[in-house]
């Protein structure tokens, strides 16, 4: 458990190095361990105050075995013991994808697992190395590419992520949202602010005025929590504006869609339109030479009447 600024369970290679952590605990579980959610027969509770700092889990049912144990690889993994089978069940394990391992993305990076590449900029940035982004190695992180201005900034919300690295924040569990946001608006190099407990309307108050490090987005509500991320008045103006392109340069994919649907309706119109001319010229051309067979056979008869 590393217990600096908002606390969390990381797993370290020789003291140095982080391979991977949980996230901050939000009061319901771990803000980067979405597997926690929806586990019926186990009760997760997480303390803190000025003597303690601890995790526990228990079980529901006390006729169910599990455990949590640590390979030499650095993995964490729980097993729970099937009892019908007589053998223990590897029910889950971290990391279990390229985004739970620490820093892939870099500062001020997102990494999601749903897209590729993984690493995406938040609004307001964009890649610090554009080669190596392009080759899909988002270590190097992104840089700001709007000028802030302590005054006019703003903040937008990224959601369901995994918070920031716990060690580098800031904590007041007496504040609500309202005053994090005011103290990290205040605070010209707070980057950014969140809930520390997401429960009951949400309570609590963590800043990082560090580089944002190891954010990671899930999908849905599946996991993670809101962030609110420091960004220009420029960005937030293009925030809300439909034709924005995001931080990696690409055009909004709602827009794209539109303009594509609208010029495949276009075409088909037109097609259709040269169709019917087409067949009503056809007609028309048709029925002219009926015509003119029927006046020439008229003209061909001969009168046999004497």
């Amino acid at each position: 458990m590393d217990i600096d600024g908002f606390p969390e369970i990381v797993v370290w290679q020789k003291d140095t190095t982080k391979i991977c952590r949980s996230g901050p605990w939000n009061g319901k579980r771990f803000s980067g361990t979405p597997e926690m959610k929806g586990v019926s027969f186990m009760n997760f509770s997480f303390v803190e105050n000025s003597e303690d700092i601890y995790y526990t889990y228990t079980m529901l049912n006390s006729s169910a075995y599990t455990r949590l144990v640590i390979n030499s690889s650095g993995m964490l993994q729980r097993y729970i013991w099937v009892e019908t089978a007589k053998y223990w069940n590897q029910f889950w394990f971290f990391p279990s994808d390229r985004c739970d391992n620490y820093g892939v993305c870099g500062p001020y990076g997102v990494c999601d697992a749903n897209n590729a590449p993984n690493c995406k900029c938040m609004t307001g940035f964009g890649p610090k190395d554009k080669q190596a982004w392009e080759l899909r190695d988002g270590s190097g992180g992104c840089i700001r590419t709007s000028t802030l201005d302590c005054g006019s900034d703003g903040f937008l919300p990224l959601k369901n992520v995994r918070l920031p690295d716990g060690s580098r924040a800031f904590i007041d569990q007496n504040m609500n949202l309202s005053q994090c946001r005011e103290i990290c608006k205040k605070n010209c190099s707070c980057a950014a602010y969140a809930n520390m407990d997401i429960t009951q309307g949400g309570s609590g108050c963590a800043y990082w005025a560090v580089e944002l490090m190891d954010i990671r987005e899930y999908a849905g509500s599946g996991g993670g929590q809101d962030l609110y991320i420091r960004v220009s008045a420029s960005d937030l103006v293009a925030a809300q504006s439909p034709t924005t392109e995001n931080s990696n340069g690409s055009s909004n994919n709602s827009q794209i869609v539109k303009i594509v649907a609208s010029t495949i309706g276009g075409v088909c119109a037109v097609l259709i339109i040269l169709l019917i001319l087409f067949y009503l010229k056809r007609r028309k051309i048709k029925q002219l030479k009926r015509s003119k067979t029927g006046i020439t056979g008229n003209f061909g008869i001969k009168n046999q009447t004497h």
